[in-house]
């Protein structure tokens, strides 16, 4: 994380990577449709929408 320069004091990405982890660890599986997802494929979605989604800067934040 220090070469890409992640700021962990933004709750943002603390928030995206936390439940990257404690899913990922968890080894989480999604049953959808007879298909079986395992934790690191949802995690990686979820990773992604979370990025999308979540606001670069709290309204809180200066």
């Amino acid at each position: 994380m220090v070469d890409n320069h992640v700021d962990f004091n933004e709750k943002r990405n603390l928030i995206i990577s936390a439940t990257i982890l404690v899913i990922g660890i968890g080894n989480a599986s999604l049953q959808v449709a007879g298909l079986t997802f395992s934790g690191l494929s949802i995690v990686t979605v979820l990773g992604i929408l979370m990025n999308l989604i979540l606001p670069k800067h709290a309204v809180n934040e200066a």
